[in-house]
């Protein structure tokens, strides 16, 4: 078993966010050209800010504790090869778990409302996240750690000239 290295998490990572964003508007533009409309405007896509950042991290979240607690990856990981397992069975994760590690995230985005200092407090925490997998000999970050999960680098099976030669002859 290989732990997925830092480069592989955060494009796969990325991936993820992408599509988790393109659901959230998605969803969230019909309703934001109506009330646009109407002459409603009032924030990002036609609602206040605070529904839209609401409704974002409903998306946002169901999306991740989803595919991590159903398949243990996300759509890019399965790109990438990277999946979540939990550290102590070395199999999928819980939906505990991944509720755990997706709280630090929702957690950390929690603070972007407040003014001049929230952004700066999002971005330490993420920062001490990605700093400790660097120093941490399983390669976990901060969320894994409270979680009880790690991520593994997948491949293809490998297949053993032996079974290369029967398979052929079947």
């Amino acid at each position: 078993m290989k732990y997925a290295s830092f480069w592989r998490r955060l494009i796969a990572g990325t991936i993820d966010v992408i599509i988790a964003f393109f659901f959230a508007f998605l969803l969230l533009w019909p309703y934001g050209r109506l009330s646009a409309a109407y002459g409603k405007w009032a924030g990002s896509f036609g609602f206040p800010l605070w529904f839209s950042f609401l409704w974002g991290q409903v998306v946002w979240n169901t999306y991740f504790v989803y595919f991590i607690g159903r398949k243990g990856q996300g759509i890019g990981g399965r790109i990438f090869h990277v999946e979540v397992i939990s550290s102590a069975t070395r199999s999928k994760p819980t939906y505990k778990q991944a509720i755990i590690r997706q709280a630090m995230f929702f957690l950390a985005s929690c603070f972007s409302g407040i003014v001049y200092i929230g952004g700066i407090i999002q971005l330490g925490i993420l920062v001490i996240d990605v700093l400790w997998m660097l120093r941490d000999p399983n390669k976990q970050m901060l969320h894994d750690k409270l979680a009880e999960t790690i991520v593994i680098k997948t491949g293809l099976p490998e297949i053993s000239g032996d079974q290369n030669k029967a398979e052929i002859r079947a």
